[in-house]
């Protein structure tokens, strides 16, 4: 309960990276590939743990979102906002016990296997797709405000 309570007051982050972050410095401690997104510059390198980490900046050069790919095969923990160190073999059923139920499901075209929107402190979102429909392990987890979300088409808005 304690640690809950300690998790829940720490400042969000993704494998150490926090939405408004400078992106450059970010870019700097790591090898990787530029390239550009619907929300604007951005750059993706290979996790030492494994899997694919992408990060996307506004204008400014602030991180606006961070995307996380597991490699094939990987039995590693990526660590997800507001869920610590997430095990990519866990289920969806796992990372809403540690963070609360999905508040929607994803659009259509996210709908490999189980795809949620989480809702998380500050008004940021975490996205997770599992595979298959049941207790299948993680494909991809993506992380940003809300707006962003909605502005990606990832989720449909939010009922009045």
């Amino acid at each position: 309960m304690i640690g809950a309570l300690l998790l829940a007051a720490a400042p969000l982050s993704f494998e150490g990276i926090a939405l408004g972050d400078d992106a450059a410095k970010i870019a700097a401690a790591h090898q990787g590939t530029r390239t550009f997104t619907a929300l604007g510059p951005a750059f993706s390198w290979h996790r030492r743990g494994g899997g694919t980490l992408m990060i996307a900046s506004d204008a400014a050069g602030k991180v606006v979102l961070v995307d996380f790919v597991p490699d094939r095969g990987e039995e590693d923990a990526v660590a997800l906002p507001g869920a610590g160190d997430f095990g990519v073999l866990s289920s969806r059923v796992d990372l809403a016990a540690s963070i609360g139920p999905p508040v929607a499901a994803c659009r259509a075209q996210y709908l490999f296997g189980s795809c949620g929107v989480y809702a998380l402190a500050g008004g940021s979102e975490l996205v997770a797709q599992f595979e298959g429909p049941g207790d299948g392990s993680l494909v991809r987890a993506t992380w940003a405000e809300a707006a962003t979300i909605l502005r990606l088409r990832i989720a449909p808005p939010a009922s009045p």
